[in-house]
């Protein structure tokens, strides 16, 4: 009985975070002139759908890296390593870091690129990298900068 009301429960906040990910990205693409034969700018035979990728995407230089944390939210942080960027979101309660963790779930899906996640009561961490070039790439920042709108958008993420 109590799965049954997990799932009774759980279903519409999954439906309303799957449409707001439609409307956002539909809104994202038309503000970010992206046609339909392109998936977050890039041509879709290079990422997309196909789950395939034949072209890398840059390697940032330091001083690229250091020019592209300027330009998203002043929370993503530059780790350690130099490879990988990361924000610490907080949130109001486990539901809202639970949304932004299903969000940043279908963003990851549609761009082919998976963050690292860690969520809890009061929080989500996101991390990306680009495993398969063992660097910081042009693909984190675009996955990043479209994670800063669709979260503003879902929430006060602060």
């Amino acid at each position: 009985m109590r799965l049954r009301h997990i799932e009774k429960t759980a279903l519409p906040n999954l439906i309303i975070t799957h449409n707001f990910f439609v409307i956002a990205m539909k809104a994202l693409n038309e503000q970010n002139a992206v046609d339909q034969n392109s998936c977050f700018g890039y041509p879709k035979h290079i990422i997309c759908k196909q789950k395939t990728m034949t072209m890398r995407p840059a390697i940032l230089s330091n001083s690229q890296k250091q020019e592209s944390l300027n330009k998203l939210h002043a929370d993503w942080t530059l780790l350690a390593d130099g490879n990988s960027i990361r924000r610490e979101f907080k949130t109001k309660a486990f539901k809202q870091a639970l949304s932004l963790t299903t969000l940043c779930g279908m963003l990851a899906e549609e761009q082919n690129h998976h963050p690292d996640i860690s969520l809890g009561w009061g929080y989500c961490h996101i991390t990306f990298t680009t495993h398969s070039a063992s660097a910081l790439t042009s693909l984190d920042i675009e996955c990043a900068k479209k994670l800063d709108t669709l979260s503003a958008c879902l929430f006060d993420a602060t």
